[in-house]
Formats: structure tokens, C-alpha cells, sequence
């Protein structure tokens, strides 16, 4: 088990969201768990809350039109969980709803555990807000404009090992090329950390989907290596990227079968 709330959820995060102002705090909680579907699981505690409150008073909710059977207009959940278990690699997508009260601003602050990472963007896809999240962090939207955001959430719980390969240290970051290429089903990625930092490892198919996440940790500087293995996955050219603060490098290969 990776995490445990009180329905006992195999991973249970919180979402903590206020206006800045004196209307309150609400918490939001999200995860993965087995028996979870797209629909309200109220055995791990999913219920649909009252209409919204009229104007001027606080309030927030995952709402979306992947929720199933489709929720009454102004309703929502304040728990949406999504089907996943320990060796879950993927994203699950949520749309929360927020609604300002005495504040003139929206503060949302999470604490992401290892293995997963995410990020909050508008419905434009991103053009106003669009920020990662890892680890414990928080944003600030003062766009009056701005009432609904979609939250990416990636999981990584069943990567497998980064191994290091080398004791040296190097001065650079970098990304090699992987090692078959082409390859069936298996194949290694080797990177380079010049200084720690927070490293993320995505692959990605033509159209732009995250198909595996197979790095999301602070790193030490050193040579590192993955093993990503596409047997589920049919023949074609895919991408990965690796991407810190300060380094992005994305290359191609090609899945053999």
C-alpha cells in the first residue's frame, strides 16, 4: 500500500483550495485505487454535493464530463478517484470547478508523494494557467475569468528501477539515445544529471498522449539508466522526453514487432 485515508484508498491525496479570503477552506481529495471506476464509488466515499451556492460565497468541486453516469448541472464531487493499483504508469484526468467568496483570488496547495506528478492548466490547454506540480507546491489564480481547471495527474507507481551506471559526475545534462533502436519489446534510456534537480522521463506516441512516465524523482547528479518495456503497445515510432527545470531534450524510436 502506498497511501491509506479513511475508506482506506490505495492512494489518497489532498487537494487544499480557499479564495484568500474569510469564506474557509475546502479540501478536495483525489487518487487511485482498484475499486475505483469513472462513476460515484460510494464505497470510497464518492457522493454528489448540493447545488452550488449562490454568488459570493465560497465553494469548489471536481466536476467533468467523464463522470459517469453525467452529474446534474451545478453539481459535483468533492472525492474523485480513478481505477488504478500499485503498478499503475499513466494519467488520469480531473476538472475542478471553483467559485470565489469574499476573497479576490484562488490559492490551490498540494502535496504530491513519490511516483506522481501533474499539472494544472485552463480549458484554452493552458494559455493563461499552466503549471506543474510536484512534491508540496502551490499556485495563485487572479485571473477573474478563470472558474474551472483541468488537473493532469501522472502516476508512475510501478516504474521500473533507475539504475546508476556510472560513479562520475558529470557537467552537463544529457539524453542518449536508446539502446536497441529499433527494438521488441524491450529497450534502455541513459541520461545525465549535472546537478540534483527534479527529472522527469515521459514517453510519448505520435499524437502527443504520456503512454509510460518512467522517471519523476529528485535525482543526484550521475549517469542514470531505465528500462522501459512496450509489450502492450504495437509497432510505430514513438518519443521520449526528458525534462528539469532548466533541461528539455525529446528523441525518437522506433517500436519493432
Amino acid at each position: 500500500m502506498i497511501s491509506t485515508g479513511v475508506n482506506s484508498q490505495l492512494l489518497k491525496i489532498a487537494l487544499i483550495i480557499n479564495d484568500g479570503g474569510a469564506s474557509g477552506t475546502d479540501t478536495l481529495f483525489f487518487g487511485v485505487d482498484p475499486e475505483a471506476t469513472d462513476g460515484i464509488d460510494t464505497i470510497l466515499g464518492e457522493y454528489q454535493l448540493p447545488p452550488v451556492p449562490p454568488t459570493g460565497i465560497f465553494d469548489c468541486r471536481f466536476v467533468g464530463n467523464d463522470i459517469e453516469p453525467p452529474l446534474p448541472i451545478g453539481q459535483g464531487l468533492n472525492r474523485d478517484y480513478r481505477q488504478g493499483n500499485e503498478s499503475l504508469n499513466g494519467s488520469k484526468l480531473h476538472e475542478i470547478k471553483f467559485q470565489k467568496g469574499s476573497g479576490n483570488l484562488i490559492d490551490i496547495h498540494w502535496s504530491l508523494p513519490n511516483g506522481v506528478s501533474g499539472r494544472l492548466y485552463d480549458l484554452l490547454g493552458g494559455v493563461v494557467v499552466n503549471d506543474s506540480m510536484h512534491g508540496n507546491g502551490s499556485i495563485t489564480i487572479v485571473n477573474n475569468a478563470i472558474e474551472k481547471l483541468f488537473m493532469r495527474i501522472n502516476y508512475a507507481l510501478g516504474s521500473i528501477g533507475i539504475k546508476s551506471i556510472c560513479g562520475r559526475i558529470p557537467d552537463y545534462f544529457g539524453l542518449f539515445q536508446n539502446f536497441p533502436n529499433p527494438f521488441n519489446p524491450n529497450t534502455r534510456i541513459r541520461f545525465a544529471v549535472a546537478k540534483q534537480d527534479f527529472i522527469e522521463l515521459n514517453i510519448y506516441d505520435v499524437m502527443g498522449k504520456t503512454i509510460a512516465i518512467l522517471v519523476n524523482n529528485n535525482l543526484k547528479p550521475g549517469v542514470y539508466e531505465v528500462e522501459w518495456n512496450a509489450e502492450e503497445f504495437s509497432s510505430g515510432i514513438y518519443f521520449y522526453k526528458l525534462m528539469s527545470d532548466k533541461y528539455l531534450e525529446t528523441k525518437k524510436m522506433i517500436l519493432l514487432k
